[in-house]
Protein backbone atom coordinates (compact mmCIF):
# COMPACT_ATOMS: atom_id res chain seq x y z
CA UNK A 1 0.00 0.00 0.00
CA UNK A 2 0.83 3.52 0.44
CA UNK A 3 3.78 3.21 3.02
CA UNK A 4 4.97 0.57 5.76
CA UNK A 5 2.99 1.03 8.96
CA UNK A 6 3.68 4.11 10.87
CA UNK A 7 2.34 6.11 13.77
CA UNK A 8 -0.76 8.39 12.88
CA UNK A 9 -0.55 12.07 12.94
CA UNK A 10 -1.69 13.95 15.69
CA UNK A 11 -3.57 16.91 13.87
CA UNK A 12 -5.64 16.75 11.24
CA UNK A 13 -4.76 18.14 7.91
CA UNK A 14 -6.02 21.52 8.05
CA UNK A 15 -4.32 22.20 11.30
CA UNK A 16 -0.98 19.93 9.80
CA UNK A 17 -1.06 22.35 6.64
CA UNK A 18 -0.09 24.93 9.47
CA UNK A 19 3.13 23.21 10.99
CA UNK A 20 6.36 25.22 9.44
CA UNK A 21 7.97 21.93 9.39
CA UNK A 22 5.60 19.71 7.04
CA UNK A 23 5.42 20.62 3.45
CA UNK A 24 1.65 21.20 1.58
CA UNK A 25 1.73 18.96 -1.18
CA UNK A 26 0.95 15.86 0.52
CA UNK A 27 -1.92 17.61 1.81
CA UNK A 28 -2.57 19.14 -1.25
CA UNK A 29 -2.49 15.33 -3.06
CA UNK A 30 -4.90 14.13 -0.95
CA UNK A 31 -7.50 16.35 -1.05
CA UNK A 32 -7.15 16.17 -4.15
CA UNK A 33 -7.39 13.07 -4.85
CA UNK A 34 -10.41 12.50 -2.16
CA UNK A 35 -12.44 15.19 -4.29
CA UNK A 36 -11.52 13.18 -7.48
CA UNK A 37 -13.15 10.12 -5.40
CA UNK A 38 -16.03 11.64 -4.69
CA UNK A 39 -16.79 13.41 -7.67
CA UNK A 40 -16.83 9.49 -9.43
CA UNK A 41 -19.25 8.25 -6.92
CA UNK A 42 -17.03 6.56 -4.26
CA UNK A 43 -17.99 7.11 -0.46
CA UNK A 44 -15.89 7.18 2.55
CA UNK A 45 -18.25 7.21 4.91
CA UNK A 46 -15.84 7.34 8.33
CA UNK A 47 -12.25 7.69 7.07
CA UNK A 48 -10.09 10.14 5.00
CA UNK A 49 -6.53 10.38 3.20
CA UNK A 50 -3.86 11.62 4.55
CA UNK A 51 -0.21 11.42 4.68
CA UNK A 52 1.54 8.83 7.27
CA UNK A 53 3.64 10.18 10.23
CA UNK A 54 3.13 13.81 9.39
CA UNK A 55 5.98 15.24 11.55
CA UNK A 56 6.41 12.63 13.69
CA UNK A 57 9.27 11.31 12.30
CA UNK A 58 11.38 14.64 11.91
CA UNK A 59 11.15 14.20 8.10
CA UNK A 60 9.25 15.27 5.51
CA UNK A 61 5.40 14.12 4.76
CA UNK A 62 6.57 13.46 1.45
CA UNK A 63 8.54 10.70 2.35
CA UNK A 64 5.76 8.37 4.14
CA UNK A 65 3.00 8.04 1.69
CA UNK A 66 -0.43 8.17 2.68
CA UNK A 67 -2.74 6.22 4.68
CA UNK A 68 -6.69 5.55 5.70
CA UNK A 69 -7.62 7.52 9.02
CA UNK A 70 -11.13 7.55 11.20
CA UNK A 71 -12.61 11.31 10.59
CA UNK A 72 -11.52 13.38 13.66
CA UNK A 73 -15.18 14.91 13.63
CA UNK A 74 -17.09 11.87 14.74
CA UNK A 75 -20.53 13.73 14.41
CA UNK A 76 -19.73 14.24 10.42
CA UNK A 77 -18.38 10.70 9.98
CA UNK A 78 -21.78 10.07 11.78
CA UNK A 79 -23.83 11.94 9.48
CA UNK A 80 -22.69 10.82 6.56
CA UNK A 81 -22.91 6.96 7.37
CA UNK A 82 -26.12 7.91 8.00
CA UNK A 83 -27.05 9.57 4.60
CA UNK A 84 -25.55 6.10 3.11
CA UNK A 85 -27.14 4.16 4.78
CA UNK A 86 -29.50 2.63 2.36
CA UNK A 87 -26.97 2.04 -0.08
CA UNK A 88 -24.32 0.82 1.95
CA UNK A 89 -26.65 -1.77 4.28
CA UNK A 90 -26.58 -4.43 1.40
CA UNK A 91 -22.55 -4.08 0.79
CA UNK A 92 -22.48 -4.49 4.66
CA UNK A 93 -24.35 -7.11 4.93
CA UNK A 94 -22.74 -9.15 1.98
CA UNK A 95 -19.25 -8.99 3.95
CA UNK A 96 -20.66 -9.91 7.03
CA UNK A 97 -19.45 -13.62 5.99
CA UNK A 98 -15.54 -11.89 7.12
CA UNK A 99 -16.10 -11.48 10.32
CA UNK A 100 -17.72 -14.37 11.07
CA UNK A 101 -21.09 -14.91 14.06
CA UNK A 102 -23.65 -13.06 11.78
CA UNK A 103 -21.73 -9.73 12.83
CA UNK A 104 -22.87 -6.58 10.69
CA UNK A 105 -19.63 -4.41 10.23
CA UNK A 106 -19.67 -0.99 9.78
CA UNK A 107 -18.99 0.51 6.58
CA UNK A 108 -15.99 3.12 6.21
CA UNK A 109 -15.53 3.46 2.86
CA UNK A 110 -17.16 2.19 -0.97
CA UNK A 111 -15.78 2.38 -4.28
CA UNK A 112 -17.86 1.70 -7.01
CA UNK A 113 -16.08 -1.29 -8.80
CA UNK A 114 -16.29 0.99 -12.14
CA UNK A 115 -13.23 3.24 -11.07
CA UNK A 116 -10.61 -0.23 -10.97
CA UNK A 117 -8.16 0.17 -12.44
CA UNK A 118 -7.90 -3.09 -14.55
CA UNK A 119 -7.36 -4.84 -18.13
CA UNK A 120 -11.53 -4.35 -18.28
CA UNK A 121 -11.17 -0.54 -17.28
CA UNK A 122 -8.10 -0.86 -20.18
CA UNK A 123 -10.46 -2.66 -22.91
CA UNK A 124 -12.91 0.06 -22.61
CA UNK A 125 -10.95 2.95 -22.74
CA UNK A 126 -12.40 5.97 -24.20
CA UNK A 127 -9.98 6.47 -26.91
CA UNK A 128 -8.91 4.37 -30.00
CA UNK A 129 -6.04 2.84 -26.83
CA UNK A 130 -9.31 0.78 -25.76
CA UNK A 131 -9.48 -0.91 -29.17
CA UNK A 132 -5.65 -1.67 -29.09
CA UNK A 133 -5.95 -3.19 -25.37
CA UNK A 134 -8.55 -5.21 -26.42
CA UNK A 135 -6.27 -6.67 -29.83
CA UNK A 136 -3.63 -7.27 -27.59
CA UNK A 137 -5.64 -8.93 -24.98
CA UNK A 138 -7.37 -11.28 -26.88
CA UNK A 139 -3.73 -12.01 -29.26
CA UNK A 140 -2.13 -12.99 -26.38
CA UNK A 141 0.12 -10.31 -26.99
CA UNK A 142 0.02 -9.32 -23.47
CA UNK A 143 -1.96 -10.56 -20.21
CA UNK A 144 -4.31 -8.41 -18.12
CA UNK A 145 -1.49 -7.90 -15.25
CA UNK A 146 0.39 -5.94 -17.98
CA UNK A 147 -2.39 -4.37 -19.36
CA UNK A 148 -3.03 -3.03 -16.30
CA UNK A 149 0.82 -1.39 -16.12
CA UNK A 150 0.30 0.09 -19.81
CA UNK A 151 -2.74 1.55 -18.18
CA UNK A 152 -0.86 2.85 -15.15
CA UNK A 153 2.00 4.31 -18.19
CA UNK A 154 -0.34 5.72 -20.23
CA UNK A 155 -2.19 8.31 -17.51
CA UNK A 156 0.57 9.18 -15.90
CA UNK A 157 2.05 10.01 -19.74
CA UNK A 158 -1.20 11.83 -20.13
CA UNK A 159 -0.48 14.02 -17.47
CA UNK A 160 -2.95 17.46 -17.18
CA UNK A 161 -4.90 15.07 -20.09
CA UNK A 162 -5.60 12.43 -17.68
CA UNK A 163 -8.96 12.26 -15.91
CA UNK A 164 -7.55 10.71 -13.17
CA UNK A 165 -4.65 12.45 -12.83
CA UNK A 166 -5.64 13.43 -8.71
CA UNK A 167 -5.06 9.39 -8.19
CA UNK A 168 -1.67 9.25 -9.91
CA UNK A 169 -0.45 12.23 -8.65
CA UNK A 170 -0.88 10.53 -4.93
CA UNK A 171 0.81 7.31 -5.91
CA UNK A 172 4.24 6.94 -5.58
CA UNK A 173 6.63 8.40 -7.75
CA UNK A 174 9.31 6.20 -10.16
CA UNK A 175 11.89 5.80 -7.74
CA UNK A 176 9.84 6.07 -4.45
CA UNK A 177 9.15 2.53 -4.17
CA UNK A 178 10.63 1.02 -1.37
CA UNK A 179 11.12 -2.50 -2.27
CA UNK A 180 14.62 -5.07 -3.50
CA UNK A 181 14.08 -4.27 -6.62
CA UNK A 182 15.16 -0.50 -6.52
CA UNK A 183 17.98 -1.52 -4.36
CA UNK A 184 21.20 -0.46 -4.93
CA UNK A 185 24.25 -2.13 -5.65
CA UNK A 186 25.71 -1.96 -1.59
CA UNK A 187 22.00 -2.85 -0.86
CA UNK A 188 21.66 -5.57 -2.42
CA UNK A 189 25.13 -6.68 -0.65
CA UNK A 190 23.33 -7.13 2.43
CA UNK A 191 20.47 -9.80 1.18
CA UNK A 192 23.48 -12.08 -0.23
CA UNK A 193 22.96 -15.63 0.93
CA UNK A 194 19.04 -15.23 1.09
CA UNK A 195 16.73 -16.40 -1.25
CA UNK A 196 15.03 -12.72 -1.89
CA UNK A 197 18.37 -11.54 -3.55
CA UNK A 198 18.46 -14.50 -5.82
CA UNK A 199 14.24 -13.69 -6.36
CA UNK A 200 15.71 -10.05 -6.89
CA UNK A 201 18.55 -10.74 -9.23
CA UNK A 202 15.89 -13.23 -11.25
CA UNK A 203 13.25 -10.64 -10.82
CA UNK A 204 15.20 -7.87 -12.91
CA UNK A 205 16.45 -10.10 -15.42
CA UNK A 206 12.75 -11.04 -16.49
CA UNK A 207 11.27 -7.67 -16.26
CA UNK A 208 14.08 -6.59 -18.80
CA UNK A 209 12.92 -9.12 -21.09
CA UNK A 210 9.39 -8.40 -20.80
CA UNK A 211 10.10 -4.51 -21.35
CA UNK A 212 11.66 -5.12 -24.32
CA UNK A 213 9.71 -8.50 -26.04
CA UNK A 214 6.31 -7.25 -24.52
CA UNK A 215 5.92 -3.65 -23.10
CA UNK A 216 7.62 -1.51 -25.36
CA UNK A 217 6.14 -3.22 -28.18
CA UNK A 218 2.67 -2.57 -26.82
CA UNK A 219 3.43 1.02 -25.86
CA UNK A 220 4.38 2.26 -28.96
CA UNK A 221 0.49 1.18 -30.51
CA UNK A 222 -1.16 2.95 -27.55
CA UNK A 223 0.79 5.90 -27.44
CA UNK A 224 -0.10 6.12 -31.37
CA UNK A 225 -3.59 5.38 -30.54
CA UNK A 226 -3.91 7.61 -27.19
CA UNK A 227 -2.22 10.64 -29.53
CA UNK A 228 -4.58 10.16 -32.45
CA UNK A 229 -7.85 10.59 -30.07
CA UNK A 230 -10.12 13.91 -30.86
CA UNK A 231 -12.95 13.28 -28.76
CA UNK A 232 -16.41 14.25 -30.75
CA UNK A 233 -18.41 16.76 -29.41
CA UNK A 234 -21.20 14.84 -28.16
CA UNK A 235 -18.84 12.94 -25.55
CA UNK A 236 -19.94 15.71 -23.35
CA UNK A 237 -23.41 14.71 -23.71
CA UNK A 238 -22.67 10.67 -23.02
CA UNK A 239 -23.32 9.61 -19.30
CA UNK A 240 -23.33 6.18 -19.17
CA UNK A 241 -20.87 3.07 -20.61
CA UNK A 242 -17.70 1.39 -19.82
CA UNK A 243 -14.70 4.07 -18.33
CA UNK A 244 -16.44 7.43 -19.02
CA UNK A 245 -17.90 8.41 -15.78
CA UNK A 246 -14.76 7.98 -14.31
CA UNK A 247 -13.29 9.95 -17.21
CA UNK A 248 -16.14 12.96 -16.82
CA UNK A 249 -16.38 12.74 -13.43
CA UNK A 250 -16.46 16.11 -11.67
CA UNK A 251 -14.98 19.72 -12.95
CA UNK A 252 -15.96 21.64 -15.95
CA UNK A 253 -16.71 19.61 -18.65
CA UNK A 254 -15.97 21.66 -21.68
CA UNK A 255 -13.07 23.02 -19.83
CA UNK A 256 -11.77 19.65 -19.24
CA UNK A 257 -12.19 18.48 -22.65
CA UNK A 258 -10.49 21.01 -24.32
CA UNK A 259 -7.59 20.77 -21.70
CA UNK A 260 -7.62 16.56 -22.85
CA UNK A 261 -7.71 17.59 -26.20
CA UNK A 262 -4.60 19.52 -26.46
CA UNK A 263 -2.55 17.23 -24.37
CA UNK A 264 -0.80 14.46 -25.93
CA UNK A 265 1.14 11.59 -24.25
CA UNK A 266 4.99 11.57 -25.18
CA UNK A 267 5.79 8.81 -28.06
CA UNK A 268 9.17 7.94 -26.79
CA UNK A 269 9.71 4.26 -26.03
CA UNK A 270 8.71 3.05 -22.94
CA UNK A 271 11.57 3.23 -20.12
CA UNK A 272 12.83 1.02 -18.19
CA UNK A 273 12.38 3.99 -14.89
CA UNK A 274 8.67 3.52 -15.98
CA UNK A 275 7.72 0.08 -16.50
CA UNK A 276 9.83 -0.57 -13.06
CA UNK A 277 7.07 1.99 -11.29
CA UNK A 278 4.10 0.42 -13.16
CA UNK A 279 5.20 -2.87 -12.30
CA UNK A 280 5.86 -1.91 -8.19
CA UNK A 281 2.70 -0.11 -8.10
CA UNK A 282 0.94 -3.01 -9.44
CA UNK A 283 1.75 -5.54 -7.26
CA UNK A 284 1.80 -3.73 -4.00
CA UNK A 285 -2.11 -2.60 -4.43
CA UNK A 286 -3.86 -4.84 -6.72
CA UNK A 287 -6.21 -7.00 -4.79
CA UNK A 288 -7.87 -10.16 -5.97
CA UNK A 289 -11.73 -9.25 -7.19
CA UNK A 290 -14.08 -11.86 -6.96
CA UNK A 291 -16.25 -10.33 -9.29
CA UNK A 292 -18.38 -11.32 -12.58
CA UNK A 293 -21.76 -13.50 -13.14
CA UNK A 294 -20.31 -16.51 -11.57
CA UNK A 295 -16.99 -14.97 -9.39
CA UNK A 296 -16.23 -18.97 -8.36
CA UNK A 297 -16.20 -20.05 -11.82
CA UNK A 298 -14.68 -17.04 -13.51
CA UNK A 299 -11.78 -16.94 -10.72
CA UNK A 300 -11.04 -13.47 -9.48
CA UNK A 301 -9.96 -10.39 -11.14
CA UNK A 302 -6.74 -8.46 -10.19
CA UNK A 303 -7.43 -4.66 -10.15
CA UNK A 304 -6.37 -1.74 -8.22
CA UNK A 305 -9.28 -0.03 -6.41
CA UNK A 306 -8.58 3.46 -5.95
CA UNK A 307 -9.12 4.76 -2.58
CA UNK A 308 -9.21 1.20 -1.08
CA UNK A 309 -5.70 1.08 -1.90
CA UNK A 310 -4.40 3.54 0.52
CA UNK A 311 -5.37 0.94 3.26
CA UNK A 312 -1.90 -0.23 4.98
CA UNK A 313 -0.97 -3.35 6.64
CA UNK A 314 -0.98 -5.01 9.74
CA UNK A 315 -0.24 -8.27 10.89
CA UNK A 316 -0.51 -7.96 14.40
CA UNK A 317 -3.23 -4.89 14.69
CA UNK A 318 -5.18 -5.10 11.15
CA UNK A 319 -9.18 -3.42 12.68
CA UNK A 320 -10.32 -3.29 9.13
CA UNK A 321 -11.55 -5.72 5.71
CA UNK A 322 -12.26 -5.15 2.50
CA UNK A 323 -15.45 -6.68 0.71
CA UNK A 324 -16.91 -6.96 -2.48
CA UNK A 325 -20.83 -6.22 -2.69
CA UNK A 326 -23.11 -6.91 -5.64
CA UNK A 327 -20.10 -8.96 -7.35
CA UNK A 328 -22.10 -10.26 -10.17
CA UNK A 329 -23.90 -7.22 -10.44
CA UNK A 330 -27.10 -8.70 -11.48
CA UNK A 331 -30.68 -7.57 -10.15
CA UNK A 332 -32.41 -8.72 -7.25
CA UNK A 333 -32.37 -8.62 -3.24
CA UNK A 334 -28.73 -6.96 -3.41
CA UNK A 335 -29.23 -4.95 -6.56
CA UNK A 336 -26.70 -2.39 -7.48
CA UNK A 337 -23.26 -1.64 -8.99
CA UNK A 338 -20.68 -3.89 -7.59
CA UNK A 339 -18.40 -1.77 -5.13
CA UNK A 340 -15.58 -2.60 -3.05
CA UNK A 341 -16.04 -1.47 0.60
CA UNK A 342 -13.88 -1.45 3.34
CA UNK A 343 -15.52 -2.23 6.71
CA UNK A 344 -14.90 -3.24 10.05
CA UNK A 345 -16.70 -4.47 13.09
CA UNK A 346 -15.80 -1.84 15.79
CA UNK A 347 -14.89 1.32 14.55
CA UNK A 348 -11.54 2.69 15.47
CA UNK A 349 -11.24 5.70 17.44
CA UNK A 350 -10.87 9.83 15.44
CA UNK A 351 -7.49 10.19 14.39
CA UNK A 352 -6.20 6.74 14.25
CA UNK A 353 -4.99 4.64 11.21
CA UNK A 354 -7.79 1.61 9.64
CA UNK A 355 -5.17 -1.17 9.07
CA UNK A 356 -5.72 -4.38 6.44
CA UNK A 357 -3.93 -7.23 6.43
CA UNK A 358 -1.88 -8.22 2.95
CA UNK A 359 -2.16 -11.77 4.70
CA UNK A 360 -0.13 -14.24 6.77
CA UNK A 361 2.68 -13.16 4.96
CA UNK A 362 7.15 -13.70 6.21
CA UNK A 363 8.75 -10.40 6.08
CA UNK A 364 10.64 -11.78 2.90
CA UNK A 365 7.83 -11.61 1.00
CA UNK A 366 6.79 -8.24 2.45
CA UNK A 367 9.31 -6.62 1.83
CA UNK A 368 10.04 -8.06 -2.05
CA UNK A 369 6.63 -6.94 -3.02
CA UNK A 370 5.47 -4.60 -0.68
CA UNK A 371 9.22 -2.56 0.62
CA UNK A 372 8.65 -2.92 4.39
CA UNK A 373 9.08 -5.06 6.68
CA UNK A 374 7.23 -6.07 9.97
CA UNK A 375 8.79 -6.19 13.35
CA UNK A 376 6.24 -8.14 15.61
CA UNK A 377 5.37 -10.40 12.32
CA UNK A 378 4.47 -13.70 13.90
CA UNK A 379 4.64 -15.36 10.28
CA UNK A 380 8.14 -14.89 9.90
CA UNK A 381 10.45 -16.66 8.57
CA UNK A 382 13.63 -16.28 6.58
CA UNK A 383 15.61 -19.27 4.85
CA UNK A 384 19.70 -18.57 4.75
CA UNK A 385 22.11 -20.52 2.91
CA UNK A 386 25.10 -21.51 4.25
CA UNK A 387 28.36 -19.15 2.65
CA UNK A 388 29.91 -21.94 0.67
CA UNK A 389 26.64 -23.10 -1.13
CA UNK A 390 28.10 -20.05 -4.14
CA UNK A 391 25.18 -19.08 -6.57
CA UNK A 392 25.86 -17.34 -9.29
CA UNK A 393 22.89 -14.80 -8.27
CA UNK A 394 25.17 -14.27 -5.42
CA UNK A 395 27.09 -12.06 -7.99
CA UNK A 396 25.12 -10.40 -9.40
CA UNK A 397 24.44 -6.97 -6.89
CA UNK A 398 23.68 -4.17 -9.86
CA UNK A 399 21.76 -1.59 -8.64
CA UNK A 400 18.39 -0.97 -9.33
Amino acid sequence: AAAAAAAAAAASPADCRECVAIGSLPYDAAERVQGWLFAAGASLHRVEIRPIDAGASGGHAEDHGFGLFVKKNEDDAKNAEESETQKTSSAAGAAAWLFGGGAKPVVLASVPMRLAVSADAAANHDTPAGAVFREMLESGEIDERLAVMLLLIVERRRGEGSPIKAYVDALPKPGEHKTPLFYDANEMKALRGTNLHRAVSAQRRRLASVLKDSAIPAGKKLMRAVASHVPPEEREKKTGGGWLPWWLGGGNGKRDLRRRRATKPSAKPITMDEFLWAYATFWSRALALPIGPDPEASGAVEAIVPGIDFANHSCARPNARWAVANASGREGATAGEPTVTLECLSVPGPGEEVLISYGDKPNEELLFVHGFAERENPHDALVLHPHWMKHADDDDDGGG
